[in-house]
């Protein structure tokens, strides 16, 4: 059982390239196809020895483990249920705290009646809003709760990308700390 997860990990990492997951290198003269242990390693957050323990059936992952090495080796639903399978574990849950707008927080934003201010979570998600904001992007209530706000609500355009298909971008900013306030003139 060890080994065919050390099977089927050393055969996906040989069927990605750094460039697939980010890494650029300047080496085209690779000895491996695919992937290096370090790479993945590196990517997954776990020591070089370990992914190769893994590789070798030493060790046995835990959950939380392999949802890591799902990711970082882009594996699709059905590679996931099967290396789930062959490891011998339950899927990791997906764990996602609620995040709450504390009431100082929503006061203030009352407060703010001569602009539009938003309350993004970790997720860039709009958590809350006043009346201006609710005015200017789109009526945040009428939206269903499971529906991540932000992807759904604020105006977007499309472009053609690279590869010829549509891209939509935000025509706001996604952070905060890509907006710069002009300073009024004092009087």
């Amino acid at each position: 059982m060890a080994s065919d997860v050390g099977d089927f990990l050393k055969a996906r990492r040989a069927e990605l390239t750094p460039r697939d997951v980010g890494l650029s290198h300047a080496d085209e003269h690779r000895r491996v196809a695919g992937l290096r242990r370090e790479e993945v390693a590196q990517l997954a957050s776990i020591s070089v020895d370990y992914y190769t323990r893994l590789e070798q059936g030493r060790v046995a992952a835990s959950s939380s483990v392999l949802a890591t090495l799902a990711r970082v080796l882009r594996l699709a639903d059905e590679q996931q249920t099967y290396l789930y399978a062959v490891a011998g574990k339950a899927p990791a849950k997906c764990r996602r705290d609620t995040q709450r707008v504390r009431p100082a927080m929503r006061r203030l934003l009352d407060q703010l009646t001569d602009a539009p201010a938003l309350v993004l979570g970790r997720r860039l998600d709009i958590l809350a809003w006043n009346r201006l904001a609710g005015a200017l992007f789109a009526d945040f209530d009428a939206l269903p709760p499971p529906t991540p706000r932000w992807s759904a609500s604020l105006p977007c355009r499309t472009r053609t990308s690279a590869r010829g298909g549509p891209r939509t971008t935000p025509l706001m900013p996604a952070t905060a700390s890509s907006v710069t306030a002009t300073p009024s003139p004092a009087t």
